[in-house]
């Protein structure tokens, strides 16, 4: 990466982690402000207040709609930190689980929702959190921009023969082909993919019985 380019990409960085580490204080707020209305109607009666269910039930999807703004913001902090260090370890599990719930709204709009498998142990690579999860996402936005509608993308974490793994499956059919194949894997549209894994000393590889793909990673933890 060029210096001035690096050096964009972490000021970038920088101004969405100090806004996003607000806009959790603002949710806070929020939380606190509704949890303390759920209390004074808890105290009161019934009677004096004639819209009482309807009140509370507004409340519970104030509270509701708060964790999943928490939710989003922590893992949109967690991303902008990723330019603060240009390789680190990390446990490839909460990568992609953090990169799937960032994507979710991308496939959700080509109708191919996104599912994650995590691996039952933690997977440890060393690399750069950025560059996996820019691979990783241009590998999901060729799928779901060729898959049809109706189907839906499974990821998994796995470790085969020492090599960490990050396998998706592309469920329901993949651009009015019955498999996905090589043939899939050299279309113009997986050019960037290979370039990005090849940028990580990984590759990309059909998997068989042809439904899906796998980046093969360095552990690189030596």
């Amino acid at each position: 990466m060029k210096e001035t380019t690096a050096k964009e990409v972490a000021f970038f960085g920088r101004i969405t982690a100090g806004f996003t580490h607000e806009m959790k204080n603002v949710l806070a707020i929020i939380r606190e402000s509704a949890g303390l209305l759920e209390d004074l109607m808890a105290v009161s009666k019934s009677e004096t207040f004639p819209h009482r269910e309807r009140f509370l039930q507004r409340l519970s999807t104030i509270q509701t709609q708060v964790n999943r703004g928490v939710n989003l913001t922590t893992r949109m902090n967690r991303f902008a930190h990723c330019p603060d260090e240009a390789l680190s370890v990390v446990d490839l599990n909460e990568l992609v689980q953090q990169l799937v719930l960032l994507a979710e709204r991308f496939a959700r709009l080509k109708g191919v929702p996104l599912h994650f498998d995590p691996a039952e142990r933690a997977v440890m690579i060393r690399t750069s959190t950025l560059k996996l999860q820019l691979a990783l996402f241009l590998a999901l936005e060729c799928c779901w921009n060729g898959m049809a509608a109706g189907g839906a993308l499974r990821l998994r974490v796995q470790r085969a023969d020492d090599e960490p793994r990050v396998r998706a499956d592309c469920e329901g059919g993949f651009a009015g082909a019955s498999e996905f194949s090589l043939k899939v894997l050299d279309s113009e549209c997986w050019t960037d993919v290979h370039d990005a894994v090849g940028e990580l000393g990984g590759q990309v590889e059909a998997d068989d019985p042809g439904c899906g793909f796998s980046l093969i990673l360095p552990a690189g933890l030596e």
